[in-house]
């Protein structure tokens, strides 16, 4: 089994590092009003298309003691730190345009300096701290932690690039570790409003964006993560929308045999782990809520192994962001997508609470046939966000997930077959979302084929999301 678990991760490392070897140069594109809007949406772009690569094999991100450092449920293309950059911006029609561009050949050895910076400050101020009263141990590792929020970003980028596991740069001790001593120096908190108070002690900024915390390899979101949310929002300087925001705090939770650990990060818009805070739950503080995630099999099979190119690509996002999202019943969610060539794309959408489960093609256009559900992206809409409408949160309540797969060829003939269901209006792909998932997937492929009418290649890519509604 060891022999066979060591060969996948080979395996994986192998195939991460494909996309690298051929093209060593990684470019976002974006509009916007002004200059800086146009820099901050290519730079957007660019960490967006890093991130959806580490996110599909995110196995690859484990330590020798098989710790995953890449947690898709806290890290997100915003909170990745891009260094190395280079940009190139003109004036475009009424919009200012700018390309972000990236030699990871280059940036990779910036970003070793960092990570080693990091590496020795973690483990001189392990020396210092053995040096200090007991009773001064909790700052000092709360900062620590939040050093190791950071460090782990590092390692994830330089992974990433280098297609390499390297043990080099470990610090002299783990997060787990730093968990436990972190643990063991407060009492376990009884109440969800207290946990709050502890997780947001000494945070002053406003025009904060706070997130959900979700279990840690899941992007659901539960009743228990919805309630810690409410009472984290009534003590911190919060907007309604991350557009707005200044800092994010996010968090994630891991469930033990005692209790609940959650984790909760202050983070700038540049990806800077500003303060991390560690509690841990006693059962009694949340026996009146669900704590574990309803699809966590199909969040796996969902976000990972999904099509990627090298150079056509695709983003989907809402109204809200694309990570750790939660609606209420009544709210509206606006679908945003932005494809960066001229091409083709239709959407499935899944949908699964704990009493069914539905997989269905999106129909977005108001014509007859196949055409209703495929959307054609023309030049001049290329890399530029567009809006596919307003959705409203409604039953049956649960996760949400849309699923969106993109040509540079017409792909109205690669649709999944589907029976219309005249009761609820869905054309209904399967009434299971992993089949319906692994449909669109089997039938497409990875698989390059000649574009219709042409001598070149049709490319594929894809984009996912998910997202729960509640009552």
């Amino acid at each position: 089994m060891k022999l066979a678990q060591t060969q996948l991760y080979a395996l994986l490392l192998l195939l991460l590092s494909i996309p690298l070897a051929n093209a060593k140069l990684i470019t976002g594109e974006g509009y916007g009003e002004s200059l800086q809007l146009a820099r901050e949406e290519a730079l957007s772009s660019l960490a967006s298309s890093i991130f959806v690569q580490i996110e599909s094999s995110s196995e690859v991100y484990q330590n020798d003691k098989g710790e995953s450092y890449f947690n898709s449920t806290t890290h997100s293309s915003t909170d990745l730190p891009m260094i190395g950059v280079e940009f190139d911006c003109y004036a475009a029609l009424k919009q200012q345009y700018c390309s972000a561009k990236m030699d990871t050949t280059k940036s990779l050895a910036n970003y070793q300096q960092q990570i080693k910076s990091i590496q020795q400050s973690i483990n001189t101020q392990l020396e210092n701290m053995a040096k200090l009263p007991i009773e001064q141990h909790y700052d000092q590792l709360a900062e620590l932690l939040s050093q190791y929020e950071q460090y782990e970003k590092y390692l994830t980028v330089i992974t990433f690039m280098s297609g390499q596991n390297n043990v080099d740069f470990s610090p002299a001790i783990t997060k787990q570790e730093l968990r436990r001593k972190l643990i063991s120096l407060e009492k376990r908190v009884n109440s969800l409003q207290l946990a709050a108070r502890l997780l947001s002690k000494g945070i002053n900024q406003n025009r904060i964006y706070v997130r959900p915390a979700t279990l840690e390899n899941s992007r659901e979101i539960t009743p228990f993560a919805n309630a810690l949310l409410s009472q984290l929002q009534s003590l911190v300087q919060t907007v309604s929308n991350p557009d707005q925001a200044k800092y994010f705090f996010s968090g994630s939770y891991q469930i033990h045999d005692q209790g609940i650990q959650v984790t909760y990060s202050l983070t700038d818009k540049q990806g800077n782990t500003l303060k991390t805070r560690l509690i841990e739950l006693t059962p009694a503080s949340y026996q009146h809520y669900r704590t574990d995630p309803v699809a966590l099999d199909f969040d796996a099979l969902l976000h990972k192994g999904y099509a990627i190119s090298s150079d056509f690509k695709v983003q989907l996002s809402t109204n809200k962001g694309s990570r750790q999202l939660l609606f209420n019943g009544g709210d509206t969610i606006e679908l945003l997508i932005k494809v960066n060539q001229p091409g083709y794309f239709y959407i499935v959408g899944h949908s699964k609470n704990e009493q069914q489960e539905l997989s269905y093609l999106l129909d977005i256009n108001e014509v007859q046939g196949n055409r209703r559900f495929v959307y054609y992206v023309n030049a001049d809409d290329a890399n530029k966000w567009i809006s596919l409408g307003e959705f409203e949160a409604s039953e049956p309540y649960g996760v949400e997930s849309i699923q969106v797969i993109a040509s540079n060829d017409d792909v109205v003939d690669a649709l999944p077959s589907y029976v219309y269901d005249p009761s609820n209006g869905y054309y209904i792909l399967a009434r299971d979302v992993k089949q319906g998932v692994i449909r669109t997937r089997g039938q497409r492929g990875l698989k390059k084929v000649m574009k219709k009418n042409s001598n070149k290649e049709a490319e594929t890519a894809e984009a996912v999301l998910m997202f729960t509604t509640q009552k």
